[in-house]
């Protein structure tokens, strides 16, 4: 457990190990339905021992999958925020802000040309991977989050909808076994004519209002808000680079 525990930081906790956590949500009220005496204190150290091993194994998961639909999402937006923000073809972002972006960055990188508008339009790709380059060495600037509070927020902010969508198939999956679990359950129960309890019908039905979260909350427009969010404070950031 030690070993485990010094991967352990803010950013880790919010972007990978809560998003797994709220997978696995709706299995811990369901296991409480069935197993109950594993919440009292004397057993629930062991239980909850065992959940933090399982939520920083599932925390690198979690990234994993985010990651690995990142590119899909980038490509359904015309390329990655940042990169699309410094085109000159783009409208979304403040087009006086990006000229004063390009000529900051120039001044930064000085051995990197920033492309001209017909650069750009003669040669797309290349373009594109200066702007790239030059977002990388603007992370590279800007990773002191006590300087910086706002951008760090706000890429906590993506890091956690961007792998929470990431996970959404096995969410959908889980809430679903709970939800069957649950009514197994409340059936279990009343088939041996014992008292059905509201606590277990509260925990069926808030496994429900979780599934449909999952359906209908968690999509690529959420993700695509906060990295766009995250996109134009990054660059706003350019400015303040010395």
């Amino acid at each position: 457990m030690g070993g485990l525990l010094k991967y352990i930081d803010d950013y880790t906790v919010k972007t990978r190990v809560v998003p797994f956590f709220l997978t696995l949500l709706p299995v811990i009220f369901v296991f409480y339905l069935w197993a109950p005496k594993s919440f009292e204190i004397k057993n629930g150290i062991g239980s909850a021992m065992l959940l933090l091993a399982i939520l920083l194994i599932g925390a690198q998961v979690g990234r994993d999958s985010g990651k690995k639909k990142e590119y899909a999402l980038y490509k359904s937006w015309g390329g990655p925020p940042t990169t699309r923000f410094l085109r000159h073809s783009n409208t979304e972002f403040n087009s006086v802000r990006r000229t004063r972006c390009h000529n900051k960055l120039q001044q930064m990188i000085p051995d990197i040309k920033i492309p001209s508008v017909e650069e750009e339009k003669n040669n797309p790709k290349l373009a594109d991977e200066i702007y790239e380059a030059c977002v990388k060495y603007i992370i590279s600037q800007t990773r002191d989050i006590d300087k910086y509070p706002l951008l760090y927020k706000e890429n906590v902010n993506y890091g956690f909808l961007r792998n929470l969508w990431g996970l959404k198939k096995f969410g959908i999956c889980m809430s679903i076994l709970s939800i069957i679990l649950s009514c197994l359950y409340i059936g279990i129960n009343w088939c041996k004519g014992s008292h059905i309890t509201l606590e277990s019908i509260f925990i069926m039905l808030l496994c429900l209002v979780i599934l449909l979260s999952w359906i209908f909350w968690v999509k690529p427009d959420k993700v695509r808000i906060a990295a766009e969010a995250y996109a134009k404070r990054l660059l706003e950031c350019c400015e303040t680079i010395k």
